[in-house]
């Protein structure tokens, strides 16, 4: 983690460095006096703070590619903006100059190229990895050496090699799978043969168990341009199952109108409703206004959701405790709230931070994940993707209490058509039946 705060530290130099250029290209001075410009670098160095956290540009390692470079800068540069000219626009200095503010973009973005390929470059150097990915490799003895000796000569990639597989027995994968925790499984698809059979076996393992399945070998490599593909060395890696959401052209579309969706609803809702609800919530039940509870997203890492706290503080302290029909633990003001989905805005701070999208899977309690694990075999492949405010199942008629089988299976069934066939208009269809439900009820909310 310390190597991410040196990143930190570059990176907020490179703003001071660009702020002050520009003041010398244009004022032949690196600081201007008045108010109007050191006023104005105060909002650029706050809204990088939030922006570099809340973006994508934080999370630096040595597996970042060129391409991958472009994207974290892009995703930063759309959310610092958002905030640098607001302010300029809402301020309407006579001193500001257009001109100015483009030098300065042009500085940085150029500054932050640089570094962010230099500090790459210094982390592969010096082979600094976390969170290392178990990987089982299934090829010939006489072929596997350049691949292994590749990986064990590059601690940076962050792969442990489990297990490597000459002769190859199809049940020795899933066998595998149970006794270990595998991240990716590397198969020679000239060695395997990839019946109708087995290869949906392999699906279901590879979503129930979130593990990556990839093919590789000479032959192989002309199809790069069909699908998904990395490069270990000078090998193209191809991922034998996609989903619409492992294209980065799909995720761009989908971060960006997370970004712009969730600061529309907190600038346009939260910003009003928040103070009226706190007060209304306070003075029925004395306590904090927010509480947060720990959830699983994404690839099975927790994080912690955001809600307005609609219950009387001394019982919603009971986190594994599913909420019922007329619950008596729900607050007065708590009833309409939870009956609106208004409880659930203040999760759009997840969205902002990268948590959650605006749509997806809904987040469910820890308890309920162990509780339906052995009955449910899909019950993890819903965090494929990140979890979301709003979801499919939830504008489909799952939407409150969970007390059955039948219930959390039509949930994870819908998750997982969700999942296989996400588009943005899809996206789009969601979001207005949650609103519809909204404005016209829901029989299922509690």
């Amino acid at each position: 983690m310390r190597y991410k705060w040196w990143f930190f530290i570059g990176s907020l130099l490179g703003i001071c460095i660009s702020s002050s250029l520009s003041n010398w290209i244009y004022f032949d001075s690196l600081w201007v006096d008045g108010w109007s410009y050191p006023s104005l670098f105060l909002v650029i160095l706050s809204a990088f703070i939030f922006s570099f956290w809340a973006s994508d540009f934080h999370k630096i390692s040595a597996q970042i590619q060129i391409y991958q470079s472009i994207s974290r800068i892009f995703d930063f540069f759309i959310l610092f903006s958002v905030f640098v000219i607001s302010y300029w626009f809402w301020v309407d200095s006579p001193y500001y100059d257009g001109k100015h503010l483009m030098t300065f973009y042009g500085l940085w973005v150029l500054f932050f190229f640089i570094f962010d390929r230099v500090y790459v470059h210094l982390l592969r150097k010096f082979n600094i990895h976390q969170n290392l990915k178990t990987i089982v490799i299934v090829d010939r003895e006489d072929d596997i050496h350049f691949l292994k000796n590749y990986i064990d000569t590059n601690p940076w990639l962050g792969f442990k090699v489990l297990k490597i597989l000459p002769v190859f027995q199809k049940e020795d994968i899933f066998q595998l799978a149970e006794e270990f925790t595998i991240d990716k499984v590397l198969f020679n698809v000239d060695l395997v043969s990839f019946e109708l059979e087995f290869k949906d076996k392999l699906r279901k393992l590879s979503e129930n168990k979130l593990v990556k399945m990839y093919g590789f070998s000479e032959l192989y490599s002309s199809k790069v341009k069909r699908g998904l593909f990395e490069l270990i060395d000078k090998t193209p890696i191809i991922s034998l199952f996609d989903y619409p959401l492992d294209y980065a052209s799909n995720q761009f579309i989908k971060r960006y109108f997370d970004i712009f969706f969730a600061l529309f609803m907190l600038v346009f809702f939260l910003s009003w409703l928040m103070p009226i609800l706190s007060i209304l919530i306070y003075f029925q039940n004395r306590g904090p206004i927010f509480y947060r509870h720990e959830r699983i997203g994404l690839n099975n890492k927790s994080f912690r959701c955001w809600k307005l706290r609609t219950m009387y503080q001394s019982k919603e302290s009971e986190p594994f405790q599913q909420t019922i029909k007329n619950d008596a633990r729900i607050l007065p003001v708590g009833h309409f709230i939870r009956k609106n989905n208004i409880d659930e805005l203040p999760q759009f701070i997840n969205v902002l931070l990268g948590d959650m999208s605006v749509v997806g899977p809904r987040p469910m309690m820890i308890g309920h994940i162990k509780e339906y694990d052995l009955e449910i075999a899909e019950m993890y492949s819903r965090h494929m993707i990140k979890p979301g405010v709003t979801g499919l199942a939830q504008v489909s008629g799952y939407r409150g209490e969970i007390d059955s089988v039948q219930k959390m299976n039509g949930r994870i069934r819908l998750d997982r058509f969700y999942i296989h066939n996400w588009t943005f208009i899809l996206d789009l269809k969601i979001i207005w039946w949650t609103i519809r439900n909204m404005i016209f009820g829901d029989e299922q909310a509690i």
